[in-house]
């Protein structure tokens, strides 16, 4: 995987106008090592890239290229709905059949899904 974080370095400090110099001075280092964490002959240490994205306003994720993954918020749900989706993200991961057939747990859970929502068919 390639991550050009060298790059994103030197379009940053040219996008303020600043000399390798400059930054260097912003970092208390000595230019030929931005020199080198721009051409990425050198890996740049966790403690300076948090320094970076803070002179730069960015977050380590932007500064990174990382995405966030996508999350769902749990705070409104209620505890049997919690319980639910963990037992669907479990069952997800780790699957107790792997016929083509649906195992008692994968039909627990969607029992436990549909019922709520059609409670009257359901016994």
């Amino acid at each position: 995987m390639e991550h050009y974080l060298g790059q994103k370095l030197k379009q940053l400090r040219k996008s303020r106008g600043w000399s390798q110099k400059a930054l260097a001075k912003k970092l208390n280092k000595g230019t030929s090592t931005i020199s080198g964490y721009e051409t990425e002959a050198h890996a740049i240490p966790l403690d300076v890239l948090i320094s970076i994205a803070a002179i730069f306003g960015v977050s380590l994720n932007e500064l990174t290229n990382l995405k966030e993954p996508d999350a769902i918020s749990l705070k409104d749900l209620t505890p049997f709905q919690v319980e639910t989706l963990v037992a669907l993200r479990n069952e997800f991961l780790s699957p107790t059949n792997q016929s083509s057939n649906l195992s008692a747990q994968q039909m627990q859970i969607l029992h436990d899904i549909i019922k709520p929502l059609f409670p009257i068919f359901l016994i």
